[in-house]
């Protein structure tokens, strides 16, 4: 679909895409309860009906966010890094702590 630019015909915009059922999208269910945005470098933004925000790059990372839970689960495969001049930490109940190897 083709748009124009404040009704200019020299100024044309893509305004969508039309269905091409020989090339699906992968996230493609019965119900149609999956959106995303899928870039060709490997980078995922998925939104599922079942009230969940997915982002994930091609490395791995990925966040998601869970709105029915009112969970966030943050995923690196290697390093996380927080950088701030001040950070505050408040946890209303319950924090458990796990280390692996080595803490300092």
């Amino acid at each position: 679909m083709v748009g124009f630019e404040s009704g200019n015909a020299e100024k044309p915009f893509v305004m969508g895409t039309h269905y091409n059922g020989s090339e699906t999208s992968g996230y493609g269910t019965s119900d149609n309860k999956i959106k995303a945005i899928h870039t060709r470098s490997g980078h995922i933004l998925k939104f599922t009906e079942d009230e969940s925000i997915i982002l994930t790059d091609k490395s791995g990372n990925e966040m998601i966010f869970d709105t029915v839970g009112s969970n966030i689960t943050v995923t690196a495969p290697e390093t996380m890094t927080f950088n701030c001049k001040n950070m505050n930490i408040n946890v209303g109940e319950n924090m458990t702590t796990s280390v692996g190897m080595n803490k300092s």
